[in-house]
Parts: structure tokens; C-alpha cells; sequence
């Protein structure tokens, strides 16, 4: 029974005494089993209130019960997806089809029960989803497949991906960080080109090249860890990096190609011997730098390697080096103190420190002397 219903008949048996009362027909007996019934519905009122009014612990269970149900909804794989078969049980990812979630959970499988083992180029150019969950049944990233997800900001790459394809993530600019695991034997040529809010990314230690323009205007980044398996850094692959401060180059590594880590915020560098070559332009304009350390086993340093260097005060060069080319430190104004291997730069060389305008020792010589036409 609910409350109004009884809350009703408490007042038509209370008017019902009251009357008997004032007419004066009322039977003692009547009137007590009529007060005896609204003092029992009173009571029922009380216990009903009680039981319907929720405790603290009802309101806390309810809003665990909620959660769990919205921590569930939200790991629902995602619906509307296009597929297309491969043939031998497996299915290619290839569009996001009518699917408009923004929290992305890639499903293992297709709604007919294949295996889901590769993402389609361009898969997803241009969608808003703001985070994706690829699952581990997945080995291919294709080239472009996130292509200008401009509202990514987390992904979440399984131990099952083994290749990343060329501009897959190009210009996700609001994705933060990644870590790319160890699965991952290849990451195409400007995979993270212009992530400009990526501040760190680990690389898989299965990677041997960090191929051309990998993280080519990654502005905010300012931390990365080459693995020892890498033996080559491609053109431009950290240029335009303007917030990392320092890496380490691990003794893996033989060739820095052209322009590798040109305008970064390097402050120092040592590179190890292992390399053998550093192409042109491959440390100029990092404006930050101070000082260059270039060890024993080093061969050839490219012409405009270290050029336009505003912060630039030492440079040490190992006796290995055979072949320093032209304007390789040019351009470098604060540059006073130079060492390199004896017989490697002639006197009519001097173009390879033009315009370092403040340099007054090689190899402790005074310039004028180490040069025919030394113009400073």
C-alpha cells in the first residue's frame, strides 16, 4: 500500500471519530478500535518511510553499480567498422564504415568471425576519435592510417604490431606520448611527422633505422631513447625537434644522415665512434649547442655539418677523421676553441670555420697561423 493511500484513510478515520464526537452517537468500543487501527497505520507510514528513504551505503552502491556500468560501456568494441576480407580466416581493418566513436577499441574480430591482422592505409584520415585501442591480433599499422587524427591523444600499440607504415600518424598534433614496443621491426619514413604536442616516445629495440623525417617538427619533444639495434639515423629524422635538449647516440649507430638533428635543442653531443660518417647539415642551426665531442673511429664529417651553431664554444675532433668538408663549422660566432687531427684541413681551408668570427685557437695555434687567408 503506498503512503498517500494510507495517509488518506488516517484522515477519513480521524474525521470519523471527531464527527462521532461532536454528534454524540459514538460508541466507546467503535471508537477505540478505530483509534487502534490509525495508531497501526501510523506506524506502517513510519516503517515504509524508512525503508524507502536511501542510506549513504544504498547511494554509494548505486554509484558503484553506475560506474562499473560506464567503465563497461566504455570498453565496448567499437561498431560500424568496414572490413574487408584476406582470405584464410583474417580481415583487413579498412575504414571506420558509420562507426563516430571517439574512444576507438578496435574489436579482435570481424562480426563474421575472422581475425582482424592489418589497419588500411588511410583507414582513419582525418577522424576525431581521441584515443584508440588497437588489439593483439593486429601487425600491421598502414601508411597513413591515422593520418591527421588531429584529436588523438593516446594510442595504445600491442606486442602483436610489427611494422608502423609511412606517415601513419602524420600531424596527430594533440597525441602526447607513445611507447612502441619491442614487436616493431619498422617505422616508415614520417610516421610522426609534425605530432607537434609529443613530449616522449620510446622506440622498440627491434629497429635499425629511424628512417627520413620520422619526427620531422615534433615540437614539443624533449625525450627519446635510441635502442642499441639502431645503426642509422635518416635524413631529418629529429629536424625541427626544438625541445630535446640532449639524446644519447649509443654506439650502434654509423651513420648520421643529412640534417638528422638540425635545428633541435641539443646542448651537447658526443658522438660515439662506431660512427663513420656525418652527413651535411646533419647538427647545424641548433642554436642551443655549446659544445661537440666527436670520438676515435669517426671518418668523415659532411660540409655544413655543425654550420650556424649561435651557441657553439668547443669542438673536439678525433685524430680518425680523414675528410672534414667545406664550411663543416661555418657560421658559428662565439666558436673559440678547435681541435682536429694534424693534415686534415689545408691552409687555403680556412672557409671551413668562415664566419666564426671569435675563434682564436686550432689546435692551439692562433687561426692567422693555421691559415693563409685567414680574414678575421
Amino acid at each position: 500500500m503506498k503512503k498517500s493511500r494510507f495517509i488518506y484513510i488516517i484522515a477519513v478515520l480521524t474525521s470519523f471519530i471527531i464527527l462521532s464526537n461532536i454528534v454524540g452517537c459514538s460508541d466507546k468500543s467503535a471508537e477505540e478500535s478505530l483509534r487502534a487501527e490509525v495508531e497501526s497505520l501510523r506506524t506502517q507510514i513510519s516503517e515504509q518511510t524508512e525503508n524507502t528513504i536511501p542510506t549513504k551505503q544504498d547511494n554509494e552502491s548505486t554509484s558503484q553499480e553506475t560506474s562499473t556500468e560506464t567503465t563497461t560501456d566504455e570498453l565496448k568494441y567499437s561498431e560500424g567498422l568496414e572490413f574487408v576480407s584476406l582470405g584464410n580466416g583474417t580481415a583487413l581493418l579498412k575504414s571506420k564504415g558509420s562507426c563516430s566513436d571517439t574512444i576507438l577499441n578496435i574489436p579482435p574480430q570481424t562480426p563474421d568471425g575472422e581475425t582482424i591482422i592489418e589497419i588500411d592505409k588511410e583507414a582513419f584520415l582525418g577522424s576525431n576519435m581521441t584515443s584508440v585501442i588497437i588489439p593483439d591480433t593486429v601487425t600491421i599499422i598502414g601508411s597513413g592510417a591515422f593520418y591527421r587524427c588531429t584529436s588523438l591523444t593516446s594510442i595504445v600499440i600491442p606486442n602483436s604490431v610489427t611494422k608502423i607504415g609511412n606517415e601513419a600518424f602524420w600531424e596527430c598534433n594533440s597525441l602526447i606520448s607513445i611507447d612502441i614496443p619491442n614487436s616493431v621491426t619498422e617505422i616508415g619514413s614520417s610516421a610522426f611527422y609534425k605530432c607537434t604536442s609529443l613530449t616522449s616516445i620510446r622506440i622498440s629495440n627491434s629497429i635499425t633505422t629511424i628512417n627520413e623525417y620520422t619526427f620531422h617538427d615534433c615540437l614539443s619533444l624533449s625525450e627519446v631513447e635510441i635502442p642499441n639495434s639502431v645503426t642509422t639515423i635518416g635524413k631529418e629524422a629529429f629536424m625541427w625537434c626544438s625541445s630535446l635538449s640532449s639524446v644519447v647516440i649509443p654506439d650502434s649507430v654509423n651513420t648520421i644522415e643529412e640534417s638528422a638533428f638540425r635545428l633541435t635543442g641539443l646542448e651537447s653531443v658526443d658522438i660515439p665512434g662506431s660512427v663513420k660518417n656525418i652527413e651535411e647539415y646533419a647538427f647545424s642551426y641548433c642554436d642551443h649547442l655549446t659544445q661537440v665531442i666527436i670520438n676515435d673511429g669517426v671518418e668523415f664529417i659532411g660540409k655544413y655539418a655543425f654550420s650556424n651553431c649561435g651557441s657553439l664554444l668547443e669542438i673536439s675532433v678525433s685524430n680518425s677523421v680523414s675528410t672534414i668538408s667545406n664550411c663543416a663549422f661555418a657560421g658559428c660566432p662565439v666558436l673559440r676553441t678547435v681541435t682536429i687531427p694534424e693534415g686534415v684541413v689545408s691552409s687555403n681551408d680556412w672557409k671551413i670555420f668562415e664566419g666564426c668570427i671569435r675563434l682564436t685557437s686550432i689546435n692551439e695555434k692562433s687561426p692567422k697561423d693555421y691559415f693563409e687567408n685567414w680574414p678575421y
